[in-house]
């Protein structure tokens, strides 16, 4: 079991590779907005390499964070959120993304998930 001092940090309890996470996938879908001038990062020809790499980190994460490495995944596919405000705002179709966003990161958690399990204790 691990240590809970170690599993948090400051009053949220949140761990720093959440943070990290959610940090990663905001580099990582606005790179890809920036890069090839799309304001939301699913709309880019380059969208499915870029989520392949965000599964990549999915597992880093997941297998480096102290708890909850499901979120790791989820943050990092979730990122895409705030890159897109940024770029086009609140659109109509927001809800929808959100939706899509949602599924996405059920992969990228799940990789967080196994990647944790395979954590030496």
């Amino acid at each position: 079991m691990s240590d809970p001092a170690k599993c948090r940090a400051g009053a949220g309890g949140l761990d720093h590779a959440w943070l990290a996470a959610l940090l990663a996938g905001i580099v990582l879908w606005g790179g890809v907005s920036l890069i090839l001038d799309v304001a939301e990062p699913w709309d880019s020809p380059g969208y499915w390499p870029a989520y392949l790499i965000a599964l990549a980190l999915s597992f880093a994460f997941g297998h480096f964070g102290r708890s909850r490495a499901w979120l790791s995944g989820v943050l990092l596919v979730f990122a895409q959120i705030p890159v897109m405000l940024l770029q086009s705002g609140p659109g109509p179709l927001l809800a929808v993304g959100v939706m899509y966003l949602a599924i996405l990161s059920l992969p990228a958690a799940l990789i967080a998930v196994a990647a944790a399990r395979l954590r030496p204790a």
